[in-house]
């Protein structure tokens, strides 16, 4: 979800929650908090930033390192045999 998506997801809950409770929405305040939701998330989209507070966990891997993990990852595939799942594994989005 981009930060646009998620500015836009949490304006409409907050509008949804005004009519809900008959309270008045502000429309120039919920820009503004809007634009601080979009600023914040983009800040935190970066790589380096969301593995050091573990919002993703896309393990970066140094490009000079590439070769290497491909080749180890390749070993892996390769050396393992294939038998049928018993479980379902982790499920990274």
């Amino acid at each position: 979800m981009g930060p646009e998506q998620i500015a836009g997801v949490m304006s409409i809950v907050r509008k949804a929650k005004a009519m809900r409770t008959g309270e008045k929405f502000d429309e120039k305040a919920d820009a503004e908090i809007v634009k601080m939701v979009e600023d914040a998330a983009e800040r935190m989209s970066h790589a380096f930033c969301s593995k050091q507070y573990a919002l993703k966990d896309d393990g970066i891997i140094d490009p000079r390192d590439t070769r290497k993990i491909i080749a180890f990852c390749l070993s892996i595939c390769n050396n393992t045999p294939i038998e049928g799942a018993k479980e379902y594994g982790v499920f990274r989005l």
